[in-house]
């Protein structure tokens, strides 16, 4: 590797590939863009993952011996290993918190992305929300940038670090569709019988995706379509609030996590209604990947992120009466032309570039 490339280090996700979602998948695609060609050498901070061995000369890959359920030895591994070994950290979320003075001290810039606003997911105590919003300050007051990828967030971090805000969203990435006998194939094995009519929803199974509203509104709108749920079955508010709707009489079935993207597109394409009921963050990649592969309708819950990204291409509900009318106007005869939408802002060329931007200029200062 040559040594004149600025050496970037990736840290606060699980790694790649991504079975979990969110900054998990993020990352994998922003890799995915990189070439060799470039000036700039990623190294990915992460857990091991039993899956796939990666081995890419466009980045390095570090398995940490701790595991992020671990916490603060979580972030000690990852800031100091990171702190040898690149020039530029980049860190996903705000969990770096009270040692996000430490890139300063050793000479290295530090670029915060910290996602959406933790403190407001219900899963929390109001402790819990209070320590977590403190958390937030150290990590953007040291931070040399901030990388924000919903506009609506500049105002929930508020005016005194405007200056430090660059906005970035998340990437549009290349669709291409699993086929449909693999996808049934899949759901056969978690003996689930896939019908031509169902509803989807892809989401981690927590209270801010408004889950339980979707399945309440389903079950009371008597849909004879099947409601499809995708995400880990093992949150505690799964099995505190949801497991009681996963049954065959409701025809609402959970799946369990699925992270092959091929299948997902498929299930998103051929889906008659996606309900994306995310309440909490900024730019969410699956409610742009459903925005590039869903060829039925979309129904987002009624908040700002989801409208500044998703704008005039889905229906928005704030409670369960309003989705239960969605669902009753869900027909065949409603789908869209898959090409009809197109957004630049999500390019991923220019996001990648952009990307690539802030951390060569954030290397010369």
């Amino acid at each position: 590797m040559n040594e004149n490339k600025i050496k970037v280090g990736i840290i606060g996700t699980r790694g790649i590939p991504n079975n979990y979602g969110g900054f998990e998948r993020f990352v994998e695609l922003l890799v995915e863009q990189h070439n060799q060609k470039s000036n700039l050498h990623f190294t990915i901070f992460g857990e091991k993952n039993q899956q796939v061995e990666y081995n890419n000369s466009n980045y390095d890959y570090v398995i940490l011996k701790s595991r992020k359920s671990q916490g603060m030895i979580y972030y000690i591994e990852s800031i100091f290993k990171s702190l040898i070994k690149c020039d530029v950290i980049f860190c996903c979320g705000v969990s770096i918190s009270f040692l996000s003075f430490m890139p300063r001290i050793f000479g290295k810039k530090l670029i915060i992305n910290p996602d959406g606003c933790e403190w407001e997911r219900e899963r929390w105590s109001k402790f819990q929300r209070f320590l977590i919003r403190t958390m937030y300050f150290p990590a953007l007051l040291f931070a040399n940038k901030i990388i924000v990828d919903s506009e609506s967030l500049k105002s929930d971090f508020g005016k005194f670090f405007t200056k430090k805000y660059v906005y970035i969203p998340y990437q549009h990435p290349s669709i291409s569709f699993a086929n449909d006998k693999d996808v049934k194939r899949l759901f056969n094995s978690k003996n689930i019988k896939l019908n031509d009519d169902y509803i989807l929803v892809i989401a981690r199974l927590e209270p801010e995706n408004n889950l339980k509203v979707i399945c309440d509104a389903f079950i009371e709108s008597k849909s004879k379509k099947q409601l499809i749920i995708v995400g880990k079955t093992d949150t505690v508010f799964y099995l505190r609030k949801l497991e009681r709707y996963n049954n065959p009489t409701y025809n609402i079935f959970f799946t369990d996590g699925i992270y092959n993207q091929d299948i997902l597109n498929s299930l998103r394409k051929n889906a008659l209604l996606y309900i994306h009921g995310h309440s909490v963050g900024g730019t969410n990649p699956s409610l742009i990947e459903a925005l590039a592969s869903c060829l039925g309708n979309i129904a987002c819950h009624n908040n700002k992120y989801n409208m500044e990204v998703a704008k005039d291409f889905a229906s928005y509900f704030s409670e369960k009466k309003q989705l239960i009318k969605i669902i009753h106007n869900t027909d065949q005869s409603f789908l869209k032309d898959i090409n009809n939408w197109y957004d630049p802002r999500f390019n991923p060329q220019k996001i990648y570039q952009d990307y690539m931007s802030e951390f060569k200029k954030i290397s010369l200062k």
